[in-house]
């Protein structure tokens, strides 16, 4: 997968695909990228969740368990073997998940998701790059309409993934998760303090997203100050 303006490396497509043919249980295959600007300038001081500039030829399995509501491999960095085509049906993930996110898990499920430390492309940051631009917001809260409208497409994809015919998906994780973001979805709609209250015990979910205690508490936060629409200015590059 290739964005019109992100750069490869001349020998990319040749070092992933010989990776792939060496690993036949591999489904996908994501790898390292250095962020650069719109004048192909490198960017140092960005601060992007999970982002690694390892290039010693190592690679990473990707748990599938661990891509239940959140991915940190993005689109223009991957491959992918024909295993997971017919599962690649028109699901609607743009406002929260995403494209990479499907590809990634799906290639998880039926085989393995892994990363391949090796710096083999460039991607650039501007302010069309809606994944990136979203955690530069100079205010606490975003979208209410895309926190609700990513909440419904998140709920409608983990239910696909649960209804697929795949032996070694994590149906017990899936279900819960399910579960959680119709309770998220349903407080953002009622605004009632008691299912709020109640999300307090759904916070191994929450960790999902930041794979810490203390980002979970701050989705958390982030859903109680969107259900109530509080807002302030924030100083640094965090998306809650």
């Amino acid at each position: 997968l290739c964005d019109q303006d992100d750069i490869w490396n001349n020998n990319k497509v040749e070092v992933m695909t010989d990776f792939l043919k060496e690993n036949s249980d591999i489904c996908v295959l994501a790898s390292r990228y250095q962020l650069i600007d719109s004048d192909d300038k490198d960017i140092t001081d960005f601060k992007i969740p999970y982002y690694s500039l390892t290039d010693d030829g190592s690679s990473e399995a990707i748990d599938a368990a661990s891509l239940i509501g959140c991915s940190h491999i993005r689109g223009f960095s991957i491959c992918f073997n024909a295993k997971i085509k017919r599962f690649l049906k028109p699901i609607d993930v743009k406002s929260l998940l995403a494209h990479d996110w499907f590809i990634s898990i799906l290639g998880s499920l039926l085989g393995k998701t892994v990363i391949l430390n090796r710096v083999l492309c460039k991607y650039r940051f501007h302010g069309g790059n809606l994944s990136l631009s979203d955690m530069n917001r100079k205010e606490l809260l975003g979208s209410f309409e895309k926190r609700v409208s990513g909440l419904c497409e998140s709920i409608k994809a983990h239910s696909y993934l649960l209804d697929c015919n795949i032996k070694s998906k994590p149906v017990k994780a899936l279900k819960r998760f399910i579960r959680f973001e119709k309770k998220r979805l349903k407080f953002l709609k009622t605004k009632n303090l008691f299912i709020l209250l109640s999300l307090l015990f759904y916070l191994k979910e929450y960790k999902r997203y930041y794979k810490s205690v203390k980002g979970a508490l701050r989705v958390w936060l982030g859903d109680f100050c969107y259900g109530y629409n509080i807002n302030f200015k924030i100083k640094k590059r965090e998306n809650i």
